[in-house]
């Protein structure tokens, strides 16, 4: 039935659960073309579902990083246009399970090009500029003025989480705990 097939199904588990990625994550609408894993990213004022790339130092509304490989996606419900298909095209079955099926998992993946998993807590590969001064193991990061990337905080503002290691001079990527 609905939700039980492809990789989207129901679960109830008592128990450990184990997924190969590191963070947890929530689905967010995306309000910039061309945002990848691994960039700050801020809210859209007045959207609370809109994330658009990080362009200021200490920027407002803060949100997260892109996540590159999260463990858990919150936030991903299928579309209810979606499903509307679906039960549309399995009353009036106009083509075969599989077609049905096949159409089904397009539209579900075409939507979600249109969103991206923003980590909300764990570990997560971050891009940085260290132009704004060196980062230590252990430091703090905010936005910098660098689109889509963070740099040491320097100064009390919003907080991206804790570099996990060091990075000297230019442009690259450290691991952050996000909190």
């Amino acid at each position: 039935g609905p939700g039980t097939d492809g990789d989207e199904a129901e679960l109830a588990v008592d128990g450990d659960v184990t997924a190969n990625g590191f963070d947890y994550a929530e689905s967010f609408t995306v309000g910039h073309d061309g945002l990848e894993a691994g960039d700050v990213v801020v809210m859209a004022r007045g959207k609370a579902d809109e994330i658009h790339i990080a362009t200021e130092g200490y920027q407002d509304l803060l949100v997260g990083v892109v996540s590159t490989d999260p463990a858990f996606i919150a936030g991903r419900p299928i579309p209810e246009s979606v499903e509307r298909w679906r039960a549309d095209a399995i009353r009036d079955n106009g083509g075969s399970n599989v077609e049905i099926q096949r159409e089904f998992r397009r539209r579900i993946l075409a939507e979600r090009e249109l969103t991206r998993p923003i980590a909300l807590a764990g570990r997560v590969p971050v891009k940085v500029d260290a132009s704004y001064g060196a980062i230590r193991a252990g430091d703090r990061l905010t936005s910098s003025a660098t689109p889509g990337h963070a740099m040491v905080q320097t100064r009390p503002g919003p907080t991206l989480g804790v570099a996990l290691e060091d990075f000297d001079a230019g442009t690259g990527t450290v691991t952050v705990l996000v909190q």
